[in-house]
């Protein structure tokens, strides 16, 4: 992601978002369309499901998408929760 563009990470757990019926990543887009509409600007935001291709090295994927965010979106949910334990 380019350092003048803002720029989010979406962190979720990916059960949470199937027993919800997608619902956790409607609201990352919903986010997304929001700040543009708003700002005029668009808002690029890593979604796992989304921005990481097949064979992608996964971790070098984030670790370098994480450097490079402007904010943090963490979805908390009690699934979530118990991760970061």
């Amino acid at each position: 992601m380019a350092d003048n563009e803002p720029s989010g990470f979406w962190s979720y757990t990916h059960r949470d978002n199937d027993l919800d019926g997608g619902r956790i990543l409607r609201l990352a887009e919903a986010i997304r369309n929001e700040f543009e509409i708003i700002t005029g600007n668009e808002l690029k935001v890593f979604v796992d499901s989304k921005s990481i291709s097949w064979g992608d090295e996964w971790k070098l994927r984030i670790d370098t998408a994480i450097f490079g965010i402007t904010f943090l979106i963490p979805v908390m949910t009690p699934r979530f929760c118990q991760f970061t334990t």
